[in-house]
């Protein structure tokens, strides 16, 4: 029973396009490329359309200068269905914005991608690229930073297997940075994906989550 439940549900999240963002149940983060090391832990609350239950990522980054890159590894488990693994990274790069500049403009493209058990003889292989634009704003504040951000993108999705179908479409995802004492940081987002359904609602995706930074000390001439 748990099977077809599951083969159910998740062939009728997909049956338009992929109702996901980069990672089944998480936002899409792009608030700026930080310097040093990151990792963070995020719980992610999509709805029904994006298949609701829960999603747990852990998500590590590296920063030198301008450049970023981020991995990340998420487990979905949508209501009534088995657990989805999910693989995500981000290539980011910091187009506007310095230490005296308080606006930051970042460039990013990202990849995500999970192989579906539905049941099937083949499983549903998905595979999503966004591409977008993240506008920051750092309030420094005593004790305790604050950076709203907002990012808007284009998304290519694409399923093959027993779901064949691609398409592109808008999303934008926007939250709150909180840097905290000794490099401890938490962070709210949301994401929103402009994808046709038979409901007429769409995925969207709401996330809470904590972290640590470890600054790297810069190397003279990089």
């Amino acid at each position: 029973m748990r099977r077809t439940v599951s083969t159910a549900l998740i062939l009728a999240t997909f049956a338009v396009a992929p109702a996901a963002a980069q990672v089944g149940g998480l936002p899409v983060f792009n608030s700026g490329v930080n310097s040093g090391i990151s990792l963070n832990f995020d719980y992610g609350m999509p709805n029904e359309v994006a298949g609701e239950g829960k999603s747990l990522g852990f998500t590590g980054g590296a920063a030198l200068g301008p450049i970023g890159f981020t991995a990340t590894y998420a487990s979905h488990t949508p209501d009534g269905a088995d657990a989805q693994s999910w693989l995500g990274a981000t290539a980011n790069l910091k187009m506007f914005g310095g230490p005296l500049i308080p606006i930051s403009v970042n460039g990013q493209v990202g990849l995500g991608y999970a192989s579906v058990d539905v049941g099937a003889p083949e499983d549903m292989k998905v595979v999503q690229i966004p591409v977008g634009v993240g506008i920051a704003l750092n309030i420094p504040t005593p004790g305790v930073s604050i950076k709203p951000w907002i990012a808007p993108r284009m998304q290519y999705s694409r399923t093959s297997g027993a779901v064949d179908d691609s398409e592109t479409n808008f999303g934008i995802s926007a939250g709150v940075n909180f840097g905290l004492v000794g490099g401890l940081n938490a962070r709210i987002a949301y994401d929103y994906l402009n994808v046709d359904t038979a409901s007429g609602d769409k995925p969207a995706t709401l996330s809470i989550g904590v972290g640590y930074n470890f600054n790297v000390p810069v190397v003279p001439g990089i």
